[in-house]
Order: C-alpha cells, then sequence, then structure tokens
C-alpha cells in the first residue's frame, strides 16, 4: 500500500503508545467503529438469531434430535455440523476483511488521511489472502509445537490399555509427550511473539504469508520483552473489557433461567448482541494498539521517523 508514514514519529514509552491510540480511537471513534461494523455486526445479528432459535427450541427441541428408539439422528447432526461450519466461515472472512481494513484505516487516520469506511475495505481488499496465507501458515507452525507431545501421549494411553510390559513404555511415553507439551507451550509463547506484527507486515507493506512471518521476526528481534510486556497489558485491557459487559447481561440470564428452567428468547438474544457490540468496540482499539507499537519498532529499528522526515522535506522542495 503507499500510504505515507504517520506524522509525529518518534521512540515512545508503552505507557505513552496507549494514551496516543487511546486518544486516536477518541478522535476517529465514528470512524472505527463504522469500519468494523460494516462486517461484524450483520454477522453477529445472523449469528446471535441462529444461535438463540436453536438454543430455544424454535429451530427443533431437543426430542427433534432423537429417534423412538432414543439414538440420535444423523441428519440432525450432519445439520448441526454444517451449520457450525457455515457459521465458523462466516466469523473467519468476516474477521479478515475487517483486520485488513481496520489496519488500513488506523494508518490513514496516523498520516493524516481522511478515508472513508468503503475506501478502507476497498483499499485493503486485495491483502486478504495474503493475510490469509499467513494466519494457515501460523496455524500450522502452532499445530507441530504441539502435535508430538499428542501423539506420544495418545500412544501411551494405547499401551496402557494393552497392560503387562507394555505399561512401562507408556509411562517413558507419556513422560517425553508431558516435556514436548511443555516444550511447545514455550516456543508458542516465544514464536507468538516474534510473529506479533504479521498481520501489519502482509497488509500495510504489503508481504507474502512467509514472509509477512519473517518480517515481523524481525522487527521483534531485539525488543522481544517489550513486545510480551504490550502484548500482556493489552490483552489484560481488551479481556477486562469483553467481560464486564458480558458478566452484567449474563446475571439476568441466569436468574431467569433458575425460575423458568431456560431463558427467554429475548434475554439469550440480548446477550448476544451485546456481546457482538463489545467485539465491535474492542477490534479498532486492538488494532490501534499493535499499530502503534509496529511504528514504534521500525522508528527504534529502522529510524522511520528520519526516513518520513526526509520525505516530507523532498515533497516541500517538489512544490517550491
Amino acid at each position: 500500500m503507499n500510504l505515507p508514514a504517520p506524522r509525529n514519529l518518534r521512540p515512545r514509552a508503552l505507557s505513552e503508545l496507549l494514551d496516543v491510540g487511546l486518544t486516536l480511537y477518541r478522535d476517529n471513534f465514528l470512524h472505527f467503529i463504522g469500519v468494523a461494523a460494516l462486517v461484524n455486526l450483520p454477522l453477529g445479528l445472523v449469528t446471535a438469531l441462529l444461535t438463540t432459535a436453536v438454543f430455544n427450541g424454535t429451530v427443533f427441541s431437543a426430542a427433534d434430535l432423537l429417534t423412538e428408539a432414543g439414538s440420535v439422528r444423523p441428519e440432525a447432526i450432519a445439520a448441526a455440523a454444517l451449520g457450525a461450519v457455515a457459521l465458523a466461515l462466516l466469523a473467519a472472512s468476516a474477521s479478515l476483511f475487517s483486520t485488513a481494513a481496520l489496519l488500513y484505516a488506523v494508518h490513514a487516520r496516523l498520516a493524516g488521511l481522511k478515508a472513508g469506511v468503503l475506501d478502507a475495505y476497498r483499499n485493503s481488499l486485495r491483502r486478504v489472502p495474503a493475510l490469509l496465507g499467513a494466519y494457515v501458515l501460523l496455524s500450522l507452525a502452532f499445530l507441530g509445537m504441539f502435535l508430538p507431545g499428542a501423539i506420544l501421549i495418545g500412544v501411551a494411553a494405547f499401551l496402557f490399555g494393552q497392560g503387562g510390559g507394555a505399561v512401562v513404555g507408556g509411562v517413558v511415553l507419556v513422560l517425553i509427550g508431558i516435556t514436548l507439551v511443555f516444550a511447545g507451550i514455550g516456543f508458542s509463547i516465544l514464536f507468538y511473539i516474534r510473529w506479533w506484527f504479521f498481520k501489519q507486515a502482509a497488509v500495510l507493506e504489503s508481504h507474502g504469508p512467509v514472509s509477512a512471518l519473517g518480517r515481523s521476526a524481525n522487527l521483534v528481534r531485539d525488543r522481544w520483552w517489550k513486545t510480551l510486556g504490550f502484548a500482556i497489558l493489552l490483552t489484560l485491557l481488551t479481556s477486562a473489557l469483553r467481560l464486564t459487559p458480558d458478566a452484567i447481561t449474563s446475571v439476568p440470564i441466569a436468574i431467569f433461567s433458575g425460575l423458568e428452567g431456560q431463558p427467554s428468547f429475548l434475554l439469550t438474544l440480548i446477550n448476544s448482541a451485546v456481546s457482538t457490540l463489545t467485539a465491535i468496540l474492542i477490534l479498532p482499539l486492538s488494532a490501534i494498539a499493535t499499530t502503534m507499537l509496529y511504528f514504534d519498532h521500525r522508528v527504534r529499528g529502522e529510524a522511520l521517523d528520519l526516513e518520513a522526515g526526509v520525505a516530507d522535506l523532498e515533497q516541500q522542495g517538489a512544490r517550491i
């Protein structure tokens, strides 16, 4: 993307990055909410309606899942599975499009541009395949970190079932498997932080899936602990913002569930709607915060502020 560098670039402390990010969010609140809501609000409404309809027996009751003999109807299970897969694909698609658009919108506003909501989606659309590819690679990498330990534990469970001398081998495999699982946890944290900026690399710098992960690793190389601290702080903040409304709306649902045996359709719908609206409010905040840190890493590691200053001087000279 050919967006100019953000204005007022300079190294900042974590607290200052969050303060500047919150100010940017406040000053452009409606714009960022519009970008996040364009695809997430319709998806949230569809998901809420389907979930509450099924949960409250509007589509089918629990008895519809069973045959007269008491066995589960295969067609009912298949329909439920297809519905779950469809919703998961819709959610993943919405996440990809809104993430790319939000990153573009944040960069544009940091650069002083006034791109609209549709402009953010239109200009970021071509980066969605690269973002999807990076997500797939990331998922496969994390799967590979845990798969060896899980396989060994599974084999150990089989050996335990055989009894006799196989139990000794099972114990050895369990110990090795548990060790590998803990190693996988450590490696997953290490690489999760190293790849923290893969979305910015894919969307804002037009990197492909593989190079986006490598680009992020280069940016984080000498600032891993700072990135980890920022990630923990951001996770705690967004989790608190997400859980508070859910906890408030869950109380009346729990009360009415105890009185009536199941929550009313309206209360369940309200709870789903609140969750969707909360997510729409949090998504821009997360995108702003991570992008602010991304540019801070570029300033510290690549002197992006000096590069941007030279570009501004060249533009001024060209106009003169």
